[in-house]
């Protein structure tokens, strides 16, 4: 605008309040591309015309990394695309007045993450860095989890030390754990015994020369180490109920079942926290929990059955 430029003869006060102004000014027109931006986005994905483009544009994600830079990059890279499909729709022109060119590519190079870290930078990774590794340690019943799949029942990824601990642990634990009879498969039926064969007087006494040493019995973990076996993750309930009969490992296959079922990350109830606000919007606030649990339910339902249409 005109009267915001800088004269020669204006005073130092009017030079910063007009710069001040331009600044403002100039903070809005970013905050009104970058909300026509996302806007531009959910229409094109909302009408299913995302699929005419030859590259996806992207959606910001407030939870996500960058994820501004992310979707400014898509719509700048697709704009000539996305005008050249606006055009044909009637009444949807104006979608792109708003969003000048180069005003956004500026904001996508501003947004572009850096890599040349300075010191305070370096001293926040490092605090980061350490942070993490507290919080996400893994924890004994982790490990345990770990070891309960055959495929990794060897713990290499972990210090000897760490390793034997793991395995004391789940001695511990399958040592006050006694098998329920319900839960264990019932093995074949035992074969009849037969009448051993006559042997001459004197043969009978060279038993106690080939007798072999006394082995002392395996315990469940040293049999389940000991078992040369892998097990596709599809597949690994169905391999611990196999093992579940009282010639297999029915007191590790009881823990099995109890630590494997337990969720290793929670993204699953974040997305159902995120698809519940989308469904409990302003307009729906009366609904019950009740109904909005059915909702929810149907709707992950739904999804499971046509994915496994698909496949």
């Amino acid at each position: 605008m005109r009267h915001l430029q800088i004269k020669p003869r204006d005073s130092q006060d009017t030079v910063s309040l007009k710069s001040s102004v331009q600044n403002q000014r100039t903070i809005m027109e970013v905050l009104v591309l970058v909300k026509e931006a996302k806007e531009l986005v959910t229409y094109l994905k909302s009408t299913g015309l995302a699929a005419s483009l030859t590259k996806k544009v992207l959606q910001e994600c407030e939870t996500r990394w960058n994820s501004l830079h992310t979707m400014l990059n898509s719509v700048e890279e697709m704009y000539d695309e996305i005008a050249a499909l606006l055009g044909d729709k009637p009444g949807q022109q104006n979608r792109m007045r708003k969003i000048d060119r180069d005003m956004l590519s500026a904001l996508r190079d501003h947004c572009e993450p850096s890599f040349d870290d300075c010191t305070h930078l370096t001293l926040l990774k490092e605090r980061c860095q350490r942070f993490l590794d507290m919080k996400f340690k893994p924890s004994i019943k982790a490990k345990v989890a770990t070891f309960l799949w055959p495929d990794y029942k060897d713990l290499t990824m972990l210090p000897d030390d760490e390793k034997q601990e793991v395995v004391a642990k789940v001695r511990q634990i399958i040592g006050a754990v006694e098998p329920d009879a319900d839960d264990v498969v019932p093995g074949e039926a035992a074969t009849p015994t037969l009448r051993p064969p006559k042997v001459p007087r004197l043969d009978k006494y060279l038993k106690y020369k080939k007798q072999p040493l006394h082995q002392p019995p395996q315990d469940e973990v040293e049999k389940y180490l000991a078992m040369a076996v892998t097990v596709a993750p599809d597949q690994l309930l169905k391999w611990w109920n196999m093992m579940n009969r009282p010639d297999g490992l029915p007191k590790l296959a009881k823990l099995a079942k109890r630590e494997l079922c337990k969720l290793a990350t929670a993204a699953p109830s974040d997305r159902i926290w995120s698809k519940t606000g989308f469904i409990l919007n302003n307009r729906r606030n009366r609904l019950s929990p009740k109904h909005l649990n059915a909702i929810v339910f149907m709707g992950s339902a739904l999804r499971a059955e046509c994915k496994k249409r698909k496949d």
